[in-house]
């Protein structure tokens, strides 16, 4: 099936979705939809019309393009960006620690479905890091302290682009 057509498409369920409009749907192995759970999981598609588990159920697929209305677990503000809910299987909630998928494009209470786009590559913020190391440096040190500024000023690098990519929800800290 190809899902480059706008609009609904049918998909079989793995679990049941009654009453789960709204919410964020990925694929199983099987090919069928089922909640995400994981700030991990990719979703695909909004849950437009549940239906019990083995049967079709209308989805939207995700798309920056479109904007969703979409579950969220807890007071979002118009501007937030949003992350998966572990805890609320198929919900958004304000971005903590996790990636953002999602902004905010108006507010909405607990319980809600906010109105949100998904982030695409050209929507996520854009974070500055200033670089320490020079070009060439350790190739020329004169002797090993030399060498051991400039390892260092590197792991300094590395460690301000890693706290960056964090901080922008691309990556998770370990």
């Amino acid at each position: 099936m190809n899902n480059s057509v706008k609009g609904l498409i049918a998909k079989t369920t793995a679990e049941s979705l009654t009453d789960k409009e709204g919410y964020l749907l990925k694929l199983n192995s099987s090919g069928y939809v089922t909640r995400v759970t994981a700030e991990t999981d990719v979703p695909v598609f909004v849950c437009e019309n549940g239906a019990a588990s083995g049967s079709l159920a209308d989805c939207l697929p995700w798309d920056p393009a479109t904007q969703h209305r979409v579950k969220v677990s807890a007071n979002v503000a118009a501007g937030a960006l949003l992350q998966i809910d572990a805890s609320n299987a198929g919900q958004l909630v304000t971005r903590t620690t996790g990636k953002a998928i999602a902004q905010a494009e108006a507010a909405c209470a607990a319980g809600g479905l906010a109105h949100v786009r998904p982030l695409g590559g050209a929507r996520l913020p854009v974070t500055v890091v200033a670089l320490t190391s020079t070009n060439g440096t350790m190739a020329a040190a004169a002797d090993d302290a030399a060498v051991k500024v400039e390892g260092e000023k590197i792991g300094d690098d590395v460690r301000a682009i890693h706290a960056a990519l964090v901080t922008a929800g691309i990556i998770t800290a370990s």
